[in-house]
């Protein structure tokens, strides 16, 4: 006889096997008897973790804090940062594209209610924690209700992953048919939806408050293609409050938007065509990443015969390649505000005209410049710092995943001969990535070392009132101890010089 919580009990006994007659009786016995005790069990599990939640309120040495405490640590603990990085596919992982278990392990704050009772009303009183919307497709109806009900009148940020399949059609239109549901789309202004269903479609057409929208194709079929088509028409006019927009592979007919709104366009393994017809409409941005593939449509330069000025454009990410639209749209734009520069290079051949004219004007407003993919190979090689007008002063120059002969040439650029030689840079950032080998080896090499020794001397010599800070991340860049030696003198001279090895990855 085993005392529960509420004062019955419960009566555990060795089972009597009646002797049954016919084998008929015995099984429906058997059943019955498991079913008694699955209920026993159950009742069991459930009264131990009440006790357990007893025991973690009675020794949680949270149990002092005030709630507002408690609400400010689980907002810091559980608020994701998904839209801090616009170049990154939400729904992609360190190792590849998250799958729908992994998207749900970021409802992190239905765990932490599940840990005592002050917690769980903490939770449950804290709308912020409700606000960010994390979810597979087929567990949206519930959890979208007690998101809804929980989150006040905050605007949400819904991120849905796990979309394909055969029936989300129907399931996500009976899914907004909800009252409840339909009440509270207005309240989204930030959508990402993997691998979306033709029902998005007329999902979309609630969603009149979105301010950011993330379509992800590149990882799952999805039905808003056709077989016979395998097309699609993005239109979004009716949404005045769209101002940032990714947009990750698939195939477009059309993408149309509202223009004068939109500040931020990131369109990756898209045609060539069509993001040249979308970035030409934008005139308002301020970030831009062009990752276009190549169009199978020929090139048409006549809507690219004129020039397009972004005046609000500061950040510019481009991936460089050969095809003829990403090229007819780099050779007409002018960008007088642009301050960073990214510049991914994926093209071994010489540069066009277009790209050419559009190098030697950037603007005097440039200051950061990151340079990737580059290699000894590239017939660029160092002539894309040659080709930056006079006027430009770079004051931070990072070099990623590049060949170390190609780095090497940079390094003997910005050696200055003279007071003009980027006088302005303060920082050079070399960084391999995780995931790229074979790069580190050429690092070693005594002409890197001398090469960068004698880069550090002249800018000390050239610009001594001015700092200079070198950065190697995930570069196994082992210094001689004479090399060593001759920086700790310049420092020790009074060189505004600082050299960083960072043999793990930091943000910076």
């Amino acid at each position: 006889m085993i005392p529960n919580c509420q004062g019955a009990d419960v009566l555990i006994t060795k089972p009597v096997m009646p002797c049954l007659k016919s084998r008929a009786d015995e099984t429906a016995y058997i059943h019955g008897e498991t079913s008694r005790l699955d209920d026993i069990i159950q009742q069991l599990h459930g009264e131990r973790a009440m006790l357990l939640r007893r025991l973690n309120a009675v020794q949680a040495t949270t149990s002092v804090f005030p709630p507002e405490t408690l609400s400010l640590i689980f907002q810091f603990t559980c608020l994701p940062s998904l839209s801090a990085n616009s170049e990154v596919s939400p729904f992609e992982g360190a190792d590849g594209p998250i799958g729908p278990n992994e998207c749900t392990a970021r409802l992190f704050h239905l765990r932490l209610a599940a840990v005592s009772w002050l917690w769980r009303q903490v939770v449950h009183t804290t709308p912020q924690l409700w606000s960010f919307i994390s979810l597979k497709a087929t567990d949206v109806t519930s959890l979208l209700r007690l998101h809804f009900d929980n989150s006040g009148s905050l605007p949400l940020d819904l991120t849905l992953s796990g979309c394909s399949g055969l029936n989300m059609d129907s399931y996500l239109h009976t899914t907004i048919s909800e009252h409840f549901v339909q009440r509270n789309l207005l309240r989204i202004q930030s959508l990402k939806v993997s691998a979306p269903p033709g029902a998005w479609l007329f999902f979309s057409h609630y969603l009149t408050g979105l301010v950011e929208l993330t379509l992800d194709l590149v990882h799952k079929p999805s039905s808003l293609t056709t077989a016979s088509a395998n097309v699609i028409d993005l239109v979004l006019t009716n949404h005045p409050h769209l101002r940032k927009v990714n947009l990750y592979s698939g195939h477009y007919a059309k993408i149309e938007l509202p223009w004068a709104t939109i500040t931020a366009l990131n369109l990756h393994g898209i045609a060539a065509d069509i993001c040249a017809g979308t970035v030409v409409q934008c005139h308002n941005l301020a970030e831009l990443i062009f990752d276009a593939k190549p169009s199978q449509q020929p090139y048409d330069g006549s809507s690219l015969s004129h020039p397009v000025t972004l005046r609000n454009l500061h950040t510019l990410k481009w991936v460089y390649h050969a095809d003829s639209w990403s090229r007819g749209v780099l050779g007409c734009l002018q960008l007088p505000a642009l301050e960073t520069l990214t510049w991914v290079e994926m093209y071994l051949g010489p540069y066009d005209e277009g790209t050419v004219s559009f190098l030697s004007h950037l603007p005097s407003t440039l200051s950061s410049l990151i340079l990737l993919n580059f290699s000894i190979w590239c017939s660029a090689e160092s002539i894309l710092l040659d080709l930056l007008p006079p006027h430009v002063n770079l004051e931070s120059l990072r070099l990623v995943d590049s060949d170390p002969d190609f780095i090497l040439r940079v390094i003997h650029k910005i050696t200055p001969t003279s007071c003009n030689s980027f006088s302005s840079l303060r920082k050079l950032t070399i960084k391999e990535s995780k995931n790229v080998t074979g790069l580190s080896g050429g690092f070693e090499c005594p002409e890197f070392s001398n090469g960068m020794l004698e880069m550090l001397e002249a800018r000390n010599r050239v610009h001594p009132q001015c700092p200079f800070r070198v950065e190697f991340i995930w570069i196994d860049f082992g210094w001689e101890t004479e090399d060593q030696m001759h920086i700790q003198g310049l420092l020790d001279a009074g060189a505004r010089i600082q050299v960083v090895v960072k043999p793990d990855y930091e943000k910076d």
